[in-house]
């Protein structure tokens, strides 16, 4: 049975990881005030004295705009605590699993991005995000880094849920259509990290062989106006009536204060050679979320 420490317990991701890890080990499971990552002391005493085999990093700054005015502590807790977790876990022969972000490149390409495209962050959240990859790869340990797409679920704050809940209150809601990137349902990539771990545990060293930067994201690709109307169209299915008007605007008229790349579409290619497997197509991994009860 593997020790595993999980942060983030309380959010998206961390809460799907939360439901399946126990499978795997002894899990200590730390939300944003059991373990304040902008602490490095705490981070540090945390691993020394509940000794890991793995940490799973599910925890972040994420709020973009934000991000551009609390750049000390987006860089504390998006990247020196994970570079901290994995030198500690280089001593110990541990494991970090670290997730990032699409965020770390400017958009600029036409076509999906691959793990060997260069980053070029244009705010400072993707940046914080582009430095812990680096910061851990120089750690030495054994790590696998994930940028994932843009994630949702029905809990907690997210595109999906905020769109559910105004498009059945309102009337007419305007969507960025010029932004692209692929929507990622957060229950499958917990299940896809659950197949990894159960590789590892059954055959210790799996993840040595395979460690390294992955994008795992969904298959296909839309922009925040085509995965609003797509959840329009689901809760239209359902039978839900008067739902809002839907308006496809630019960045520009939307008038966003921070930047953001207006193509965060990943290719995961690299995931699923290596692993043989993917996630399925955004579309119906939506449609499954929104069916269901995503509790």
């Amino acid at each position: 049975m593997r020790r595993i420490l999980l942060t983030g317990a309380t959010g998206q991701l961390g809460y799907e990881l939360m439901q399946v890890l126990s499978l795997l080990g002894e899990v200590l499971a730390l939300n944003r005030h059991e373990l304040d990552l902008a602490e490095p002391l705490s981070v540090r005493q945390v691993i020394r004295q509940f000794k890991p085999d793995w940490v799973i990093n599910a925890a972040a700054y994420m709020a973009v705009e934000a991000a551009q005015k609390e750049a000390q502590r987006v860089l504390a807790i998006n990247t020196q605590a994970p570079v901290l977790m994995a030198e500690e876990l280089r001593k110990t022969k541990g494991v970090l699993v670290h997730f990032t972000t699409g965020y770390v490149f400017d958009g600029t390409k036409s076509e999906a991005y691959e793990e060997t495209d260069r980053p070029n962050p244009v705010n400072a959240y993707g940046l914080s995000q582009w430095q812990a990859e680096q910061g851990i790869e120089a750690a030495g340990g054994d790590y696998l880094i994930f940028r994932t797409g843009w994630r949702y679920s029905l809990r907690r704050t997210n595109f999906v849920v905020g769109m559910k809940n105004r498009l059945s209150r309102e009337e007419e809601i305007q969507v960025v259509d010029d932004q692209i990137g692929n929507p990622t349902w957060v229950k499958q990539v917990a299940a896809a990290l659950l197949i990894l771990l159960s590789r590892e545990g059954l055959e210790t060293g799996y993840i040595a062989c395979k460690k390294g930067l992955y994008h795992l994201a969904s298959s296909g690709k839309t922009s925040w106006f085509g995965l609003a109307q797509a959840v329009s169209d689901c809760l239209e299915q359902q039978g839900r009536t008067r739902l809002a008007r839907l308006k496809p605007v630019t960045t520009l008229e939307q008038g966003l204060s921070v930047l953001r790349p207006l193509n965060s579409t990943l290719s995961s290619l690299k995931f699923e050679q290596a692993f043989g497997f993917g996630l399925p197509d955004w579309r119906l991994a939506l449609l499954q979320c929104l069916q269901g009860t995503d509790e």
